[in-house]
């Protein structure tokens, strides 16, 4: 029988390998994304590109107006790219299982980034969006409303995307629990591809383990990933839709590996050591 018709869950396949490929590749495109659009905001507002890695941008900004739109664009366009791919996900997505997830885990891990600066700008006083609010007075009361704000986007961001979740899952009727288990086989095997990744970087990088681009860019993945672990226990209650529909269907497909493989060789080969322009 089909496991797209209808079939019980376990019947339709999983395999956690092409889970976590996908995922691996979700992560390092919503990285590369982010601090590429930091690279490319930097000439544009007059400044000069010193170097690219997969943990930070280094720019050399004209004033300080234009070090608060690189830093802040990057953010800005996370959240914005999440809403697009929220909203293409309400309106059916790509067709093929395996794309729809990935397009899923896009969609999640770019939101998580985007509302997580934020959050932690507000909170510790770092990260980008701390550079935007630099000489903005009271500062404190600047801090504490990117905190809430930040805090409230992240949830929400969760809790929209666990709405979506069951149509992205797909199944039968009466079939919670094991779709939320299945949620959570899902969220814990992308959560640790995006920590080998981060990892990896971090390893290869020539600031060392203990700089603040390497912490900023583990503390991205271990708490603002975070929600990949928990999610799917979170989907079991009744206040998120399960609606019936099509089985998704993750086999083994050694297309997602490739690419995975090739997008890591890249991520940690180039990027981690960072690329320096003269």
């Amino acid at each position: 029988m089909n496991p797209h018709s209808g079939t019980p869950r376990e019947r339709a396949p999983l395999d956690l390998a092409t889970v976590a490929a996908i995922g691996l590749l979700a992560a390092i495109v919503n990285v590369v994304q982010h601090e590429t659009t930091h690279a490319l905001a930097c000439p544009l507002v007059g400044g000069e590109l010193r170097a690219l890695s997969a943990l930070y941008v280094v720019c050399e900004s004209p004033d300080l107006a234009a070090a608060k739109v690189v830093d802040g664009v990057a953010p800005a366009v996370d959240l914005v790219l999440a809403l697009a791919l929220w909203a293409w996900l309400r309106r059916g997505g790509p067709r093929a299982d395996p794309a729809r997830l990935f397009v899923y885990l896009v969609m999640l891990m770019s939101w998580l980034a985007g509302s997580g600066y934020l959050m932690v700008s507000g909170i510790a006083g770092i990260g980008d969006v701390a550079t935007v609010m630099t000489g903005w007075s009271p500062a404190w009361v600047w801090r504490a409303a990117a905190a809430l704000l930040g805090s409230a986007l992240f949830l929400g961001g969760v809790w929209a995307a666990l709405r979506l979740l069951g149509r992205t899952l797909g199944g039968l009727e009466g079939d919670g629990p094991e779709r939320s288990r299945r949620a959570q086989r899902i969220g814990i095997s992308a959560y640790g591809a995006a920590l080998v990744a981060t990892l990896a970087a971090v390893a290869v990088s020539p600031l060392g383990a203990n700089s603040l681009p390497s912490v900023a860019g583990m503390a991205a993945v271990v708490f603002g990933y975070s929600p990949l672990l928990w999610m799917g226990l979170w989907f079991a209650d009744g206040a998120f839709p399960k609606p019936v529909a099509p089985t998704l269907t993750i086999g083994r497909d050694l297309r997602w590996w490739v690419a995975a493989g090739v997008a890591f060789a890249a991520f940690v080969g180039l990027l981690g050591p960072t690329l320096t322009f003269a």
